[in-house]
């Protein structure tokens, strides 16, 4: 499956706030041109931009030695041409890729008829970066043409920008996670060895977030989070076959959107762009580790250094890229187990005595010393290239590890903080409010809104992250914050609420399991307060429920009752057979029954104002289903019953069939739904999924996902 996706072209410089004051610094601004209905034969002119070339072109995402980037594939001979606005001190910047590598091309580049630039292919591997000066033109519209004639090959060009001379500020944004780094292991957060004294020089520089969570406790649904600011009910990428819904906004998007160069290096799979989709809005995404490389590996845990390896690469990028307003994203994968030994750290944190957890956790450390020395580097790198104070710089994890605290290892199983504590360190441009510690509760979906405020740039409306910009700048205290958290596997399926002082947790596989904790108080979780729970604490009971109804696809059914002390009856049948039915804030005294055939579930409750919430899920998904509602043995009237997000009365005879193509709403609309209470009667549906987010996982994707603990 290869995503829909459009095409940069060309680009022209910004006129405003869109990046730093340094004279020789340059910003982006990039125009998007759909090339799927382009011409077969000879030119297609498509916005100002003309494309010419023998036989066929496809846009799409290339891969070259793991370097991943959207680029256009043309056969020689081939050229292409667009016109750039008039801007100071113009730079054409693109990279090229040839196969064969050894083909004889001749590449031209010319503007307004005059050639600026001309050179031989020489037989170079891998992508290769051009800086093309065209500061003869400055101020001057340009008509560029870039042709490529020679040999019969596949020349593929990605990503041609042209960059001006900024006028203004604005900073870069890197953002470094640390795969599997709970908070608690980290010096700033009170961890008393010295396992990095880097993230710790940078936390002084820096604003230290003391409450971050993280939405999920494993990689892909947490990176979600980050990239697009949305819970995973409404990214999507929830489970282990799902991939990043294309029509979702990404953080690099945006920032790719307002000119910035945008970059990644990766380490984790679970993330691959070539299955799942990670990638949107990155001009460049580099897998350190595809799936072919481990899948082909006797031993799939014994790779190379990624972290060295990221910084063996990322540094000559910097130095390239110095000039450009960028957005680097950096993921590395040392403290994924299984941990490794790594001199010189082994000696300081790993005793030969220990075993077990114990050691473990020291091996853990010492992946962890050795992480933070390769970030270091890259600080170190930032200062010499004289960019770290225009740079805003955030290292945070996806998720925790556990050790065993709660009877579980490593993560992806439950929802303590172990797995959901993690750090956020965030130095500002200029390192403005160094040393500032935010003790209020955030979670990671709202990192994007928070790095896209502090770059001056205006984020999604869609995003449901906030901002903690004003509590940075302004030191200000909030005291209203929920963060929810979630896992959906099929071993395991939690769902977590938590507030400042209180969190929440329910847990339905492998078996039913509520605790409620204070988390202030018992930041180690061990006191379970549900069974005496503190009146304060009342209310995330009810705001769980809700989340965990927001998640559930299937006919979702909110009866409130008419009448204060009536009898009601609701009954839900269906020709297909019911596969699963959950009831949500459902009262004492009620009563809930499902008939052993599988085809009907009744509730009967006594009408007291408060609406009790069921969601049933039928095999297979979508059958249609017959609903009756009676007050005191009557059948209540279609003018108490709404359907759907509009909330229309039902047209046909009781009892009213439920079709799901009529019932279906957006989470958003879910969301929304779950809050009415103008009918005594609701029903929508929530669709399980479409084909936009679901992947067919081969063997060895299989394999490495298994091995790496993502699949059993």
């Amino acid at each position: 499956m290869r995503r829909e996706w459009k095409w940069i072209v060309c680009a022209a410089a910004l006129a405003t706030g869109r990046c730093s004051p340094s004279a020789d610094r340059f910003a982006v601004e990039k125009h998007f041109v759909d090339l799927s209905d382009s011409d077969s034969e000879g030119l297609g002119r498509l916005d100002g931009v003309v494309l010419s070339r023998r036989g066929s072109f496809e846009a799409r995402d290339v891969a070259v030695h793991g370097d991943r980037r959207p680029a256009l594939s043309l056969e020689t001979p081939a050229r292409v041409a667009f016109r750039s606005e008039g801007i100071e001190a113009p730079v054409l910047r693109f990279a090229l890729a040839v196969r064969p590598a050894d083909a004889r091309i001749g590449i031209r580049i010319s503007a307004n008829d005059e050639t600026v630039h001309e050179e031989g292919w020489r037989d170079e591997r891998g992508w290769v970066e051009r800086w093309v000066d065209l500061g003869r033109f400055s101020g001057r519209e340009m008509d560029l043409e870039l042709s490529f004639e020679g040999d019969e090959a596949t020349v593929i060009l990605a990503h041609p920008a042209i960059l001006g001379r900024s006028r203004e500020r604005r900073p870069n944004v890197i953002v470094y996670v640390v795969d599997c780094l709970r908070a608690d292991h980290v010096g700033g957060y009170g961890y008393p060895l010295d396992t990095t004294p880097n993230l710790d020089a940078l936390a002084r520089d820096g604003v230290l977030l003391s409450n971050l969570i993280s939405c999920a406790p494993w990689t892909k649904p947490s990176t979600a989070c980050l990239f697009t600011s949305l819970l995973p009910t409404f990214h999507q990428a929830r489970t282990v076959d799902d991939a990043l819904a294309r029509d979702r906004t990404t953080l690099a998007e945006v920032l790719q959107g307002a000119g910035y160069v945008t970059a990644a290096w990766v380490a984790n799979p679970v993330i691959d762009p070539r299955v799942f989709y990670f990638n949107q809005g990155f001009d460049r995404w580099v897998d350190l580790r595809s799936f072919e490389e481990r899948s082909r590996r006797e031993n799939i845990h014994d790779i190379e250094t990624d972290a060295a390896e990221i910084t063996t690469r990322v540094l000559p990028w910097l130095e390239e890229h110095r000039k450009e307003t960028f957005f680097l994203y950096l993921h590395s994968l040392d403290l994924h187990f299984g941990y490794r030994p790594r001199p010189p750290f082994d000696a300081k944190f790993v005793s030969k005595e220990s075993t077990g957890l114990e050691r473990d956790r020291e091996l853990y450390d010492n992946e962890l010393a050795y992480n933070d020395a390769e970030f270091g580097k890259l600080a170190t790198e930032l200062k010499r290239l004289g960019i770290y104070d225009d740079t805003i710089l955030f290292v945070t994890s996806d998720h925790g590890e556990e050790f065993g605290e709660h009877g579980a290892t490593r993560h992806g199983k439950t929802l303590y903080q172990g797995a959901l504590h993690i750090p956020g360190i965030l130095k500002l441009p200029g390192s403005r409010r160094a040393g500032l510690r935010v003790k209020g509760l955030a979670s990671n979906i709202d990192s994007a809104p928070t790095l896209l405020e502090l770059a001056g740039v205006e984020a999604p409306k869609n995003f449901q992250g906030r901002s903690l910009a004003d509590v940075i700048e302004k030191n200000a205290a909030r005291t209203d914050r929920r963060v929810f958290s979630e896992v959906v596997a099929p071993n395991f399926v939690s769902y977590a609420v938590r507030d400042q002082r209180f969190k929440h947790i329910k847990t339905l596989v492998p078996e039913l399991y509520e605790g409620l904790f204070d988390v202030e108080a018992d930041p180690g979780e061990t006191r379970n307060l549900l069974t005496d729970a503190p009146p304060e604490s009342v209310r995330l009971v009810s705001e769980l429920e809700r989340f965990i109804q927001l998640g559930q696809h299937g006919v979702h059914l909110a009866v409130a009752g008419d009448e204060p002390g009536n009898a009601m009856r609701v009954t839900l049948s269906t020709d297909a057979e019911i596969a699963n039915a959950i009831r949500f804030s459902i009262a004492t005294g009620d009563v809930f029954e499902q008939d052993a055939e599988r085809r009907q579930v009744t509730l009967s409750f006594v009408s007291d104002g408060k609406p009790r919430q069921v969601v049933v899920q039928t095999s297979p998904p979508g059958s249609s289903m017959r609903l009756e509602v009676l007050s005191n043995g009557r059948p209540v009237s279609e003018s108490e019953i709404r359907l759907g997000a509009s909330g229309a009365h039902p047209t046909g005879p009781l009892p009213v069939v439920l079709s799901p193509s009529g019932l279906e709403v957006t989470a958003a609309e879910a969301q929304n739904l779950l809050q009415k209470s103008q009918a005594s009667v609701w029903a929508w549906y929530v669709d399980p999924g479409g084909d936009d987010h679901r992947v067919d996982l081969d063997e060895d994707i299989r394999r490495v996902l298994k091995a790496l603990g993502y699949i059993e």
